[in-house]
C-alpha cells in the first residue's frame, strides 16, 4: 500500500484487506453485472477495476465515478442526507469547481457533484431544512456535507434563509483578481450568448429595472464602459468583482469567524497551503500534504499524485480540472 493509500484507510477504519476486497463483488455488497449498455453512472465492480470506499459510496478508477452503498450498509454506518455545514459560495469564474473537485479527495468531507441552487430558488426555499437535505448527498455522521454555489455570494436573497436554516454555516470564497475575473465571465457568456439556444434569452434581466445585470456586447470595452469613458458599475460583469461590497453584507448575518476568502493564484500553484488552510477553517483532521501534491513539469502545474488510482491537475486557468484513470 502506498502512502496515501494508507493515509485514506486511516480516515475510513479500514485495513489493507479491507482494501483490497471488504466490497468485491463476492463480499456482503453487490454491483451490477456489466454489459454493453452500462451507462457510466452505474459503478460496476470487476476483477481489472480498482474500487475503494469514501463515506457512503464506492469510488473507482474511472474518472472517480462513484455509487451509493447498498441501504442495509448506509443505515449501519448512519449515513444520512444532511444539509450543508459548509458551502464555497463564491464567486464566479474564481476556481470554485476545480476547488471542490480537489477538496471532494478528502475523506473527511462529502462534496454535493452538482450546483444545487436551493438557496437562489424561491420554489425550493419553500421546503425548508428538510428539503435542502433532500439534494445533498449521503455523508456519515463524522463527515461534513458541502456545497458549492458561486452565484450565492452576490444573490442577497439567500443570507436569511441561510441564516435561518444553518446559523452556524462555515462560508469559504475563492477570488481571482477583479479584472481578470470580468474578462473570464464576458468571455464565457459571449459565448454562451452565440453558440448555445436561447443563450441570448439568458443574459436579459429577470424584472425590469433589475440592477445590476448583465449587458454583454461585442467587446468588453463597450460592455463595461459608457462612451465618456465612465464605467458602467450595474453591470454584473463589473459587480461581481466588487468583493468587499458583498463580504459586508454576508458579515452582516454571519460573524467573521465563520468566512474563509482564499486567492484564486494560491490554489493554482500553492495548492498544499490552500487545502490546509481550508482544513483548520473546516476543523478537518489533515490529509493534504506535500505527498498529494506534485509539480507536473510536462503540464506545468500541480496534479494530485494518484489517490487511489485516480490522478487530478489544477489546470493554470483555475476554473478548470483535468481528470485520469491510473492505467
Amino acid at each position: 500500500m502506498s502512502y496515501l493509500e494508507n493515509q485514506f484507510l486511516e480516515f475510513t477504519g479500514s485495513s489493507s484487506e479491507d482494501f483490497d476486497s471488504e466490497f468485491s463483488p463476492t463480499k456482503n455488497v453487490t454491483f451490477p453485472e456489466q454489459n454493453t449498455n452500462q451507462k457510466l453512472t452505474d459503478f460496476v465492480v470487476n476483477k481489472t477495476t480498482n474500487v475503494f470506499q469514501h463515506g457512503c459510496y464506492m469510488r473507482g478508477a474511472i474518472k472517480g465515478i462513484k455509487k451509493l452503498l447498498p441501504v442495509d450498509v448506509l443505515s449501519g454506518l448512519g449515513c444520512k442526507q444532511r444539509p450543508p455545514e459548509a458551502i464555497v459560495f463564491g464567486v464566479k469564474k474564481g476556481g470554485t469547481t476545480t476547488l471542490k473537485e480537489f477538496l471532494a479527495f478528502h475523506p473527511g468531507v462529502s462534496v454535493a457533484p452538482k450546483e444545487l441552487k436551493f438557496l437562489s430558488s424561491s420554489f425550493l426555499r419553500k421546503q425548508g431544512l428538510e428539503g435542502y437535505a433532500s439534494l445533498m448527498p449521503y455523508s456519515l455522521p463524522t463527515q461534513i456535507p458541502i456545497e458549492k454555489k458561486p452565484g450565492y455570494m452576490v444573490r442577497y436573497r439567500c443570507i436569511e434563509p441561510l441564516k435561518e436554516m444553518v446559523p452556524n454555516c462555515k462560508l469559504i470564497a475563492i477570488l481571482s483578481d477583479p479584472v481578470k475575473r470580468a474578462v473570464s465571465d464576458f468571455v464565457h457568456l459571449s459565448w454562451v450568448r452565440d453558440h448555445r439556444e436561447g443563450g441570448a434569452s439568458e443574459l436579459l434581466p429577470k424584472h425590469a429595472h433589475q440592477m445590476p445585470h448583465y449587458e454583454v456586447k461585442s467587446t468588453f470595452e463597450e460592455s463595461v464602459f459608457y462612451p465618456n469613458g465612465s464605467l458602467k458599475t450595474w453591470n454584473t460583469l463589473l459587480d461581481t468583482s466588487l468583493y468587499y461590497k458583498h463580504a459586508k453584507m454576508w458579515m452582516g448575518y454571519f460573524p467573521p469567524e465563520n468566512f474563509l476568502f482564499l486567492d484564486s493564484s494560491d490554489l493554482v500553484y500553492n495548492p498544499v497551503r490552500t487545502f490546509q488552510e481550508i482544513e483548520e477553517f473546516l476543523g478537518l483532521p489533515p490529509f493534504f500534504s506535500e505527498h498529494v501534491f506534485h509539480f507536473n513539469e510536462t503540464k506545468g502545474f500541480y496534479c494530485v499524485c494518484a489517490i487511489l488510482f485516480i490522478r487530478a491537475c489544477l489546470h493554470p486557468k483555475a476554473d478548470r480540472i483535468q481528470l485520469s484513470m491510473i492505467e
